[in-house]
């Protein structure tokens, strides 16, 4: 994943346009859409997704698929 196109927002936050790039292509894709500027992109554990925070709102993105989707979050055992 690269980053480029931070804009920063306070001192120590920005947000920045995100690619992934196929290191055994070298086909490179936008995380979301052209020129928009996530504010946080992370890797999944396993390595197949990346979570990402977009206008302050959690997507994950499973990579392959191109769909993107809102993860299931429980609080105290109440679905959110």
């Amino acid at each position: 994943m690269a980053l480029h196109g931070s804009i920063y927002l306070f001192r120590h936050s920005y947000k920045a346009v995100y690619a992934v790039v196929d290191l055994s292509t070298g086909e490179k894709s936008e995380l979301i859409t052209e020129n928009a500027s996530a504010q946080l992109a992370v890797w999944a554990p396993v390595g197949n997704a990346i979570a990402y925070v977009f206008e302050n709102n959690i997507y994950y993105k499973k990579l392959g698929d191109g769909r993107h989707s809102y993860p299931d979050h429980q609080h105290r055992g109440v679905r959110l």
